[in-house]
């Protein structure tokens, strides 16, 4: 009778600890946007007002993190209804938050996109479009994604222009001007198996866009993202990338359209740093007969840059 009784008890207490955890808003769901949907209005009405308390909106949203993927529209639905009650010194800190909610959800969800969705991910790559792919994309975009393919691997990533969407004109200048600039990047892309999928030209637009960023907002709270930015930028001008060369691999001489755009660069009259470093490296490529400096890595140090050679960049 004794183990009867205990036997009920543990069986009591497993649908207690059961029934309390489907109650709140922190179990996994079916990936749809039925769910979704239902998920997003259930976490608001569970949500108690941060009353323009940034730190009383930052513990409630930690308690999504276990929703996954789901987290992100659970999330972006609450950061749409109360952003504009925090002080705008705190506006920026909800975009930080944000985002770290996006990726913890993004590289969760990415590490078992092909064991969850083998078959469906092998179908769309071979362009098949049906039922079940389109309805898996509109989930996806739902919570602000998009599927993508570098190298034969699959992954999700943030949609080009959603931060800038979600975001715009409510947080400061400089993290309005910030995401509109990566908005244009995101949707151009930047690499593909250390190959640039963008010109030299525009490469270069992109270093003077970053320095004149960085110039205009000195105090940006994620100035070292900037700086990595306009660092990573004017370092492929300088070196190339393994699959996107500046110097002919059977002469080893600088390619005349580079030597073009040095020139270009060099002419300009004007204080950016870039158009120095240019100049200066453009020096150190007439002392070596326009190939490849010998003491280009000591160069590069100096000038706070790295090669982008034998390495994998970032594909966005």
């Amino acid at each position: 009778m004794k183990k009867l009784i205990g036997l009920l008890f543990l069986i009591s207490m497993i649908a207690s600890v059961s029934a309390e955890n489907t109650s709140g808003c922190n179990d996994n769901e079916e990936f749809d946007y039925v769910t979704i949907r239902s998920k997003i209005k259930e976490c608001e009405s569970k949500f108690i007002p941060p009353k323009g308390d940034f730190n009383v909106f930052k513990r409630q949203i930690a308690g999504f993190h276990d929703l996954g993927i789901l987290s992100i529209p659970v999330t972006e639905n609450l950061v749409n209804k109360y952003l504009s009650t925090f002080r705008s010194a705190d506006r920026d800190s909800v975009y930080v938050l944000f985002d770290n909610v996006v990726y913890t959800a993004i590289n969760d969800f990415n590490d078992s996109l092909e064991l969850n969705y083998s078959t469906l991910i092998h179908r769309a790559n071979r362009k098949i479009v049906d039922l079940e792919i389109t309805r898996f994309k509109r989930c996806l975009d739902m919570c602000g994604l998009i599927l993508l393919r570098t190298e034969g691997d699959n992954y999700v990533d943030v949609n080009y222009d959603y931060y800038y969407k979600l975001f715009k004109g409510r947080v400061s200048p400089a993290l309005t001007d910030y995401l509109k600039i990566r908005k244009k990047e995101l949707r151009q892309g930047f690499s593909e198996d250390a190959e640039l999928i963008i010109t030299f030209h525009e490469l270069y637009k992109r270093v003077i866009t970053w320095e004149n960023f960085n110039a205009k907002y000195p105090d940006f709270f994620n100035k070292r993202d900037s700086q990595i930015n306009y660092a990573t930028y004017l370092s492929t001008l300088i070196t190339g990338m393994d699959n996107s060369p500046l110097f002919d691999y059977d002469t080893g001489t600088l390619f005349p359209e580079i030597n073009k755009l040095y020139l270009k660069i060099i002419s300009r009259h004007d204080s950016l740093k870039s158009t120095r470093v240019i100049k200066e490296y453009y020096n150190l490529l007439k002392a070596s007969d326009f190939k490849m400096p010998q003491h280009l890595d000591q160069f590069l140090k100096d000038h706070e840059l790295f090669s982008m050679l034998d390495m994998q960049p970032e594909n966005r």
